[in-house]
């Protein structure tokens, strides 16, 4: 997931609640992206980019260690599942 995606889905809910990614890129004063970042024409504070990106870094980096566990995990159990059927 990228950036927007993924501060929308941890400081509001899925977009797909809203109304999915054209709710979240929608810069009218009634859109994801105004919700998320304030009016797109002015910066938004410092400490808020800070958090967003903190938690994008935490999820990314937690994702990326879930796929590797799943992989891992996966592979045991095909190693596992060939030696039961080398058995029979």
């Amino acid at each position: 997931m990228i950036f927007v995606e993924l501060s929308m889905l941890f400081c509001f809910g899925p977009a797909d609640i809203f109304g999915g990614l054209a709710y979240l890129y929608d810069t009218s004063p009634k859109g994801g992206y105004t919700k998320l970042f304030g009016d797109p024409k002015n910066h938004y504070p410092k400490a808020t980019f800070r958090q967003y990106f903190g938690v994008w870094l935490i999820l990314r980096t937690r994702s990326r260690n879930y796929e590797a566990e799943r992989n891992r995990a996966g592979s045991l159990c095909w190693k596992r599942l060939a030696k039961m059927k080398a058995q029979c």
